[in-house]
């Protein structure tokens, strides 16, 4: 026991002694030897300590060293889209970091489950977590080319309501999301009432590419369809861009494990190019009207 008095070790094991009732030390003027209870002592609680001190020391490196469990909840599509196969990429760069990876739509409270880190669209404001922004995530509204022939391109956002719509509702809600418009600068949102509702973002592109209708879809998952020709974007003149996509980890300040900074930085980085979530301005063109 570093800079411990003879004297304080002594008083600590003679109320050890107190506590037990057996004593654990023969004490003579001339020497101190452990008794066999002390010995017996001695040796049934070294493999602990020895446990004890291991967990301290890999407790202190998480902060310095790339290791242990990184507890991750992530927006399910865009987290088998994106995130599920970069963690298998970062785990090859840093192999002693576990990764818990849940793909869920519904919000939690990251302290209250025990989770380290989330990924998923919106913000709140909550001092406990750090934020940091992946990307402005746009809304757009598309149909295949065969259904807009057939049915006629909305104009304005009123006209929705003569459409066929697929909607998607987040998690077990009954109630469907509503459309999201920019009316000159400002957030609109619009109920819809959709003739095919589902709760998987993905599955309602799928309704939409089988000619379903009207659908709104985030930038990750309606920019390849829209680029391969297979859904036309409408009311483009309405785009919503007040959404955006957001790392969010528990601010442990600068008690942090060095394996939340490691993720999000790559994460970050990886995520970088916003041709993954939006169209170009010049893209854009090629569908003004």
């Amino acid at each position: 026991m570093l800079n411990t008095s003879t004297a304080a070790i002594s008083r600590s094991i003679q109320k050890l002694e107190k506590e037990l009732g057996v004593r654990l030390l023969n004490r003579t003027t001339r020497k101190i030897g452990c008794t066999d209870e002390g010995m017996a002592l001695y040796r049934d609680t070294q493999a602990a300590l020895l446990q004890m001190n291991r967990a301290l020391t890999a407790a202190k490196q998480s902060r310095t060293d790339a290791r242990g469990l990184l507890r991750i909840t992530c927006a399910r599509n865009f987290g088998r889209k994106f995130i599920a196969p970069l963690a298998i990429s970062f785990r090859k760069s840093y192999p002693e970091i576990d990764i818990d990876l849940s793909l869920d739509d519904d919000v939690i409270d990251l302290i209250e489950h025990g989770a380290d880190m989330a990924i998923r669209g919106g913000h709140r404001e909550d001092s406990r977590l750090i934020y940091r922004s992946l990307a402005i995530m746009p809304f757009y509204v598309c149909a295949t080319p065969k259904y807009l022939a057939r049915e006629g391109t909305p104009i304005q956002s009123a006209d929705i309501a003569h459409h066929k719509c697929v909607a998607f509702k987040v998690g077990v809600s009954s109630e469907p999301m509503r459309w999201e418009f920019d009316d000159s600068g400002k957030l609109y949102r619009m109920e819809v009432r959709g003739s095919f509702s589902v709760n998987d973002i993905e599955s309602a592109c799928q309704a939409a590419l089988a000619d379903e209708g009207l659908v709104q879809l985030p930038g990750y998952l309606a920019v390849e369809h829209i680029r391969a020709g297979r859904l036309r974007p409408v009311l483009l003149d309405q785009l919503s861009r007040h959404r955006s996509f957001s790392i969010t980890y528990v601010n442990r300040r600068e008690l942090q494990p060095l394996r939340d900074t490691l993720f999000a930085d790559y994460i970050y980085q990886s995520l970088r190019d916003e041709k993954l979530f939006s169209l170009t301005a010049q893209e854009l063109q090629n569908f003004i009207v």
